[in-house]
């Protein structure tokens, strides 16, 4: 489309005499302008290729120390064949990983990884095909000490340019729409049918083992139970068991609503008591 409006401003020009031979388009631009017009062309068709380019994964929550089965899909948007061009060393998946890391007792820490990996296919798509590729990625170890991994997942392949319509476009790489999810310790299956009435039950417990138990419930809430769970944080802060489980209570609060009041009971209470008064 960008060289059909091309055509058209250059060929409304009136200033060629009767007898003068057309001036070819491709004459009449400069190699700068090819240049950019290839690199303009290769931005449009590298969009388009990532709004429908998606890794996708199992249905969490997953369990630390889990490999994900997920798979890469590749789908054809143009209507017609064309190849992703490999680079001399191959085509290369870049994962990148932004891990929310939750841990009892209030504190939390955001992580980033990378992950690559060779890939070891052709790209190159008949019209209306789709490519699926299969990757495994671990989620951690067993052992992870901490109760909830927010995790967000991408990738992005890497490449030396696409060829279309007999043309290549330069193209360094290609972003992939990835997925979000959740990672717990083992044995959260048990806590998953009744989180709300399991985190009721585990903030009376005095046993600090409990403590992690009180994030997972948490990450397991369905939507329409958070404001009652925040109301049963906010009510029993006060008369925790121990100080270790009124920071765990607090962490519970963060997690669930993005807010850090710090450490300050009375703070958390207001602004509920606030926050309430504003959606009645």
């Amino acid at each position: 489309m960008f060289f059909l409006c091309l055509l058209g401003l250059i060929g409304s020009c009136s200033w060629l005499g009767q007898n003068d031979e057309p001036i070819p388009v491709a004459a009449s631009l400069d190699d700068s302008t090819h240049v950019g017009i290839k690199v303009l062309r290769g931005k449009v068709l590298q969009e388009q290729l990532t709004e429908q380019w998606r890794l996708v994964v199992p249905k969490g929550p997953h369990t630390f120390g889990d490999v994900l089965a997920a798979e890469l899909v590749f789908n054809n948007p143009f209507g017609q064949g064309f190849v992703v061009i490999e680079p001399p060393q191959g085509f290369v998946i870049e994962f990148s990983w932004r891990v929310e890391r939750w841990m009892p007792f209030a504190s939390s820490e955001v992580l980033h990884r990378k992950h690559i990996a060779s890939f070891d296919r052709m790209l190159d798509f008949a019209e209306g095909q789709v490519i699926r590729y299969p990757v495994e990625l671990p989620l951690g170890q067993v052992n992870e000490a901490s109760a909830v991994w927010r995790l967000s997942l991408t990738a992005k392949l890497r490449c030396d340019g696409l060829e279309l319509d007999g043309e290549s476009f330069p193209v360094a790489s290609i972003p992939i729409r990835g997925a979000k999810m959740l990672a717990l310790p083992g044995n959260w299956q048990s806590m998953a049918d009744t989180p709300f009435a399991n985190l009721e039950r585990l903030i009376t417990i005095t046993d600090p083992q409990v403590d992690r138990h009180l994030l997972v419930c948490a990450a397991l809430l369905p939507r329409n139970r958070r404001a009652d769970a925040i109301e049963l944080m906010v009510n029993n802060l006060i008369s925790a068991p121990s100080v270790r489980r009124m920071d765990t209570m607090m962490a519970v609060l963060r997690f669930i609503t993005g807010r850090d009041f710090g450490e300050n009971a009375l703070i958390w209470k207001d602004w509920w008591e606030e926050a309430k008064i504003g959606t009645s």
